[in-house]
């Protein structure tokens, strides 16, 4: 669910992208509401800032930070990819059970995808006071939300899918390609119980519609392999798809190699190059699983490091710090979409384990049971370890319904999810008895704003010990996103002091660059916040994030040629986004150049025609125009827009 271009970001679900907040978040919408309602007219000329508001960037505010050692940047990893056609040359048989695997089915262009929704009925729903459609055609799958009040029709807007993601198993949900930006769809298909609803982490109002950005992290655990810019995380080359399931070289890494060894000769020497993750230390063989399926409370690349550079064999550590807390699962009994491996790590069979037990002892990457013998195999699983420990209860019961002979239904339940409608998983805390109708099964996980990062623990800290730079470094990014959520000072502050060492040790840094300015600009030092994003940018040119949080604090100085250097750099770089179009409408508007900014604006309109200030702005710009009767169209659709 669009993130900030940070390196701080959650994967909330597990069959869509997850969810991340809103580029810029509440920092944005603070320096937007601090620009005067009123746009200037024609002939006015920018004002001088008044006191108290940003500063300009001759004159910046200082603040003066010792720095940490600069800590030398990783290689970048081992590339050689072949496909996973190459590999079923030689493991065909593991290649056709592969192909009934969830993970093979994980994401596919939309006419590749195997059919598994109604297309014929129910597929529009109401929420929010919008309609939303699915509707199949010759040419593609298009998705539409449609606003309708009392004097008809507001909006209709039709947006084609591209690809699908999920197998399947709860659900499905749709990326949308523009030009290597990819976006989520509000629409997504829960197969549990057959129906169209708002995708997972979408409220009924207020969402993002179309606009959603997928960030890499989530495409890259969705899909196979994918084609993103060098030195980007958010963005992709064509095609952006290399590989569409999760491949072969996803769980045992590039296998150039490891054809060229088997090539070699008759009797080739040295060990195998490929990957067994059977056979890797217990954090590296679980680091493979969990580079997708551990979802933390925040999540931190490490300096250095992008979304793409994990590679089998390595710690997860090593790419990114998780903060994690509990096991997901609240006091109804209700857990969140991505939480197997803390639940796992709670149980008694786990701890008892010493670290023997992990993924791979009860499932089978390469297949997945039949429906008919599941109960049968997950119990001869079981058994390995209780061989001499049999079930207490007598046999008749073992039987009844719901266990029905089943270790895994009473030990561990299927649980609803909080955060991805419509759909249940299993209980990985292998539960010694199954609770009762209405019995509390955990203790209450905190709430999100307790939930600060100082009370939280980096999950494989003890393979991968952090020195005090990627330590305050994490910390400080992880305490600057949720400053940013909760619009907390105190927090901000905290972060502050973290961030400031690591940022003189690389002001080009551009993931601290941009924590560490909001959580300047958050506690009043503007200035220095416009320092700290203009120094980064120097290396990271095309990073949204920065150039907005630029582009909207000069803006709000009153320095609108300055403010206009950003804008149009940000639209170079992603002209899909309507609030990147309309702030720029409204500059455009602000400088008098009124026919540009209807321009501008009306396509802010086309991207997202729910966002009320669109029309403001349009109506403000056809009155100048002397268009009275659009000025009042215009009006009108803001009032119905707001109304819903």
């Amino acid at each position: 669910m669009p993130d900030r271009s940070t390196e701080s970001s959650r994967s909330l679900l597990p069959v869509v992208v997850l969810g991340l907040v809103a580029l810029l978040g509440a920092i944005g919408w603070w320096l937007w509401q601090a620009v005067p309602p009123e746009i200037p007219r024609k002939e006015a000329k920018p004002s001088s800032p008044a006191a108290g508001t940003a500063p300009t960037a001759s004159r910046p505010a200082t603040l003066s930070v010792p720095a940490l050692p600069k800590p030398e940047k990783p290689e970048s990893p081992p590339e050689g990819y072949v496909g996973s056609r190459s590999c079923a040359v030689c493991h065909s048989e593991i290649a056709e059970q592969y192909a009934g695997h969830s993970m093979s089915q994980s994401l596919a262009a939309m006419a590749d995808a195997r059919v598994i929704e109604d297309y014929d009925q129910n597929v529009t729903f109401t929420k929010g006071g919008c309609e939303y459609r699915v509707e199949p055609g010759d040419d593609g799958i298009y998705h539409h939300e449609r606003l309708v009040d009392g004097e008809g029709q507001v909006y209709d807007q039709r947006v084609e899918v591209q690809y699908v993601v999920g197998s399947g198993q709860r659900g499905r949900s749709y990326f949308i390609d523009r030009g290597g930006v990819m976006f989520m769809s509000p629409i997504s298909w829960y197969s549990q119980q057959n129906r169209w609803d708002l995708s997972p982490g979408y409220t009924d109002r207020n969402h993002l519609r179309f606009e959603r950005p997928v960030s890499g992290r989530c495409l890259g655990c969705h899909a196979g392999r994918v084609n993103a810019e060098a030195g980007e995380n958010d963005r992709f080359n064509h095609p952006t798809i290399r590989e569409a399931m999760i491949s072969c070289e996803r769980c045992h890494g590039p296998g150039k190699e490891h054809v060229a060894y088997h090539r070699s000769s008759p009797t080739p020497e040295g060990p195998d190059p490929i990957v067994n993750p059977a056979q890797l230390p217990p954090s590296k063989r679980e680091a493979v699983c969990n580079a997708c399926h551990l979802q933390g409370i925040e999540e931190v690349r490490r300096y250095g490091r992008t979304d793409f550079d994990f590679r089998p064999g390595m710690d997860l550590g090593e790419v990114w710090s998780i903060f994690v807390e509990g096991t997901g699962v609240n006091a109804s009994g209700e857990t969140t979409a991505v939480s197997h491996v803390q639940q796992m790590h709670a149980s008694r069979c786990y701890l008892g384990s010493e670290g023997k037990l992990g993924c791979i002892t009860c499932h089978d990457p390469h297949r997945l049971a039949p429906e008919e013998t599941r109960a049968a195999e997950f119990n001869q699983k079981c058994a390995t370890c209780h061989a001499t420990q049999k079930c207490a209860l007598p046999e008749a019961e073992q039987q009844a319904p719901p266990a029905t002979g089943s270790c895994v239904a009473c030990h561990m339940p299927r649980l609803g999810s909080h955060d991805v409608p419509h759909t249940t998983q299993t209980d990985h805390r292998i539960l010694r008895r199954r609770p009762s109708p209405g019995e509390p099964s955990a203790k209450p996980v905190s709430e999100d704003d307790a939930k600060t990062p100082e009370n939280l623990q980096i999950f494989d800290l003890a393979e991968v010990p952090l020195d005090q730079f990627a330590k305050d470094r994490a910390l400080g990014i992880a305490l600057a996103a949720r400053a940013e959520q909760a619009q907390d000072k105190d927090r901000a502050a905290r972060a502050i002091a973290l961030l400031g060492p690591v940022s003189a040790a690389d002001p080009l840094d551009g993931a601290v660059a941009d924590a560490y300015g909001i959580s300047l600009a958050l506690t009043g030092e503007v200035g220095q916040a416009i320092e700290t994003w203009k120094a980064a940018l120097r290396a990271n040119t095309r990073n949204e994030a920065l150039l907005y949080s630029l582009g909207l604090a000069y803006f709000t100085a009153g320095e609108h040629a300055e403010a206009m250097q950003y804008f149009d750099r940000l639209v170079t770089v992603n002209p899909h986004r309507s609030d990147y179009q309309g702030q720029r409408a409204r500059l455009l508007l602000a400088n008098g150049k009124t026919r540009e900014a209807i321009e501008t604006a009306s396509y802010a309109r086309e991207l997202n025609p729910s966002m009320p200030l669109v029309y403001e702005w349009l109506a403000f710009a056809c009155e100048r125009e002397g268009d009275i009767a659009s000025a009042d169209r215009y009006r009108n659709l803001q009032k119905r827009v707001e109304r819903r």
